[in-house]
């Protein structure tokens, strides 16, 4: 005991425990109440000076107090509220400290000082602070949501939904809960519960427009886009819902995924012109421009290059120069910039080129703009040299790390689709930048230098004039497929045991544009018997899946013909839905990619429409390096005869898919080692180009 009155007091006073403290702490409890009712007056004298701004006397008066009564820890309590209030947060946690040492049982006191170490962002503190004060007083409501809103900060969602739960249950009633809670459930993926709480909310409070918006995403991310439109449009007519621009950007994106692109590109115009300066808004624009058959590519073209005058001009106004070495013997550096670097679509196209890429002669950099993580995502960051997750730095961050790390050619993997880092590239961080497979058309960017295709893709002299980057066309195909792993093996063709012919496409629904189902009933007019199967998220809502059967009918097909397919619970489970169809129908005027090396693997021939631009020519590119150009059409009626002339030929259909895979293996589409070669000849040329000061041959000047 000796000992520890010559320490410190634990306060935090800076006096002796002895005389601070340890001195109070002896006070009996009746001689700390006759105390405080001695000083009552002068406390509710210093509250009335306090509400009426009068600072410095009730400061004199508690301090008075303070002194004469150590013990007076409401005294202390309201000595902090000064201190906090003039901006000496230490102070003020010192003396809530000194309050809750003197009488620990007030749980008001643990929950001033949680305040404070939030504001001083001490957030695990401030939790257990709060804590404590629910121990007290298990009814405690605004403990229990400054927890939760504690958990939120500190990235622990699970727990904070479990203290809003436990607030929810003392007042059901307060939408906020809900509303909290819901966000909660769509950080953690559960779409479900969350549209269960912001349909309580709204319940609660009809009229927020929060309320409604946050339906609007839970429903938009179960794929209820009908219904998130409608809760959408509900939120822009009522108040408190945040930046309308926002919302406007969410019924775009719902609109294009339902295929109704003339209105989402009026959806995204919108958004547009309410934040002029965000230049994702004007990201997702560009974006949809590539489903519509009512633009035309020079008009599109146009379009993105007033991306480079809205967003681009600054960031790359004062280009800095690049010291990397030019000793032509060294390794280069290569980055790899992309949001996309998990189990998605552009995965399978990098992976078989970090797999064979020349180690000796090149260093692979990593930015990965994305937090998710995957078995894919382990798998692609082994391939690195350096990896990096740069989702969190600011563009200028991002560019002087690129500069620090010396890259010499940074390759742009996302165009303009989700999650990009093109006003990185817009700042040249690197001297050689090249955009690939991410999106099917031009950056827009003047300080973008070049675009890989091939020459089936982007037939030379056609499109060189839609392009702010000169077009690099690699000697077979522009892109190589990794199959997935593991993989279902390859079915008899369905129409042996059903009698029938089944067509079907599983492309993104924003593709199948009202052109594509009006060929697609022609085809199903002129096959009697055959079926239809469609797959796409939007199936699950049944508000969708009547309209789109309505379409068909309005066309003369009955609904009994159309199956319509919701998301698959596995990959495993998409891939073999392909068993259930006998000929795969790419869509137009932007075609599958993925969707048709998925098909063409598990043996399904796919028939496809050659476009104008490279949106719509990706499928001829993947069908000719396969050797199978006699599904490629070129008129919309021809895409429909080749189609119908394939369904009677049953026996032609069990010979391609029993051969497909060893096909496609023997072909450039899955030549890693082949296609990664002609991609380092290409890295080396423009790397040699930049260091000689001299032009590419075949390129656009």
């Amino acid at each position: 005991m000796n000992a520890m009155r010559s320490k410190p007091c634990p306060c935090g006073s800076g006096k002796p425990y002895k005389k601070c403290c340890g001195s109070v702490s002896r006070l009996t409890a009746k001689k700390r109440t006759r105390r405080k009712g001695k000083h009552k007056a002068d406390l509710n004298n210093a509250a009335i000076l306090l509400q009426q701004g009068r600072i410095d006397e009730a400061r004199n008066i508690l301090l008075s107090i303070a002194q004469s009564d150590p013990g007076n820890d409401s005294a202390l309590v309201m000595l902090a509220g000064i201190a906090h209030q003039t901006g000496q947060l230490q102070e003020a946690v010192a003396l809530v400290n000194q309050a809750i040492t003197i009488n620990p049982a007030v749980p008001a006191y643990h929950v001033n000082l949680g305040g404070l170490h939030k504001v001083l962002n001490h957030h695990d503190v401030a939790l257990d602070c709060y804590g404590k004060a629910v121990e007290l007083d298990p009814g405690n409501l605004h403990a229990l949501l400054q927890m939760a809103e504690c958990c939120t900060r500190l990235e622990r969602p699970h727990e904070a939904i479990a203290h809003y739960r436990k607030a929810a249950s003392i007042n059901p009633d307060m939408a906020d809960i809900h509303i909290a809670v819901g966000s909660l459930y769509i950080t953690v993926g559960k779409f479900d519960e969350a549209i269960e709480s912001f349909r309580q909310a709204c319940g609660l409070r009809p009229a927020s427009g929060t309320a409604s918006s946050g339906l609007g995403d839970a429903l938009r991310m179960k794929g209820y886009f009908e219904e998130a439109i409608d809760f959408y449009e509900g939120a822009l007519r009522n108040p408190g819902s945040g930046n309308p621009a926002f919302i406007h950007t969410n019924i775009g994106v719902c609109r294009q995924s339902l295929g109704n692109i003339p209105e989402a590109i009026s959806s995204f115009r919108e958004a547009v012109q309410l934040l002029p300066d965000r230049h994702e808004q004007h990201t997702n624009l560009l974006m949809a421009l590539n489903y519509s058959s009512l633009h035309s590519p020079e008009e599109v073209f146009r379009e993105h290059t007033s991306f480079q005058r809205a967003h681009a001009r600054e960031a790359g106004k004062d280009p800095a120069t690049h010291s990397n070495s030019r000793d032509p013997d060294r390794r280069i550096r290569v980055g790899y910039v992309s949001s996309n670097f998990y189990e998605h679509s552009v995965a399978h196209f990098i992976k078989p080129v970090l797999d064979h890429h020349d180690q000796d002669r090149f260093e692979m950099y990593g930015y990965y703009n994305n937090d998710y993580s995957d078995p894919m995502t382990e798998c692609l960051s082994s391939g690195f040299s350096r990896w990096y997750r740069v989702k969190s730095l600011s563009d200028d961050a991002l560019s002087r790390l690129i500069r620090s790390d010396g890259v010499d050619i940074l390759v742009d993997l996302n165009g303009h689709t989700a999650d990009n880092r093109l006003l990185v590239f817009a700042a040249k961080p690197a001297p050689v930048q090249i955009t690939w497979i991410g999106y099917p058309n031009t950056t827009g960017l003047s300080a973008m230098d070049y675009r890989i295709t091939d020459a089936i893709a982007d037939p030379p002299g056609t499109t060189e004039h839609l392009h702010t980057e000169r077009l690099l066309r690699l000697p077979d195909t522009f892109s190589c497929y990794s199959p997935p792993d593991p993989c279902p093996g390859v079915a008899e063709p369905p129409v042996l045991k059903n009698g029938y012919i089944t067509f079907g496409s599983f492309n993104n629904f924003a593709k199948i544009t009202p052109p594509v189902i009006e060929v697609w009933c022609r085809l199903l007019e002129r096959s009697p018997g055959s079926r239809l199967v469609l797959k796409a998220e939007l199936f699950q809502e049944p508000a969708s899946r009547q309209r789109i059967e309505g379409l068909f009918r309005q066309a003369g097909i009955d609904a009994t013909r159309i199956e319509l397919v919701g998301k698959d619970a596995s990959r495993t489970a998409h891939l073999q839905r392909y068993a259930e169809i006998d000929i795969a129908l790419d869509s137009f005027p932007y075609s599958g990619t993925t969707t048709t090396c998925e098909a063409l693997w598990m043996g399904v021939p796919v028939i496809t429409l050659a476009g104008r631009v490279h949106a719509g020519r990706v499928g001829v590119s993947q069908m000719k390096s396969i050797g199978l150009d006699e599904f490629v059409a070129q008129t919309p009626d021809q895409y429909a005869d080749i189609a119908a002339a394939l369904a009677e030929k049953p026996g032609y259909l069990q010979t391609l898919r029993s051969g497909m895979r060893e096909r496609l293996a023997a072909s450039p589409l899955l030549d890693a080692e082949r296609f990664t070669r002609n991609l380092e000849m290409v890295y080396l040329d423009i790397w040699r180009a930049w260091f000689t000061e001299s032009d590419l041959p075949g390129t656009r000047t």
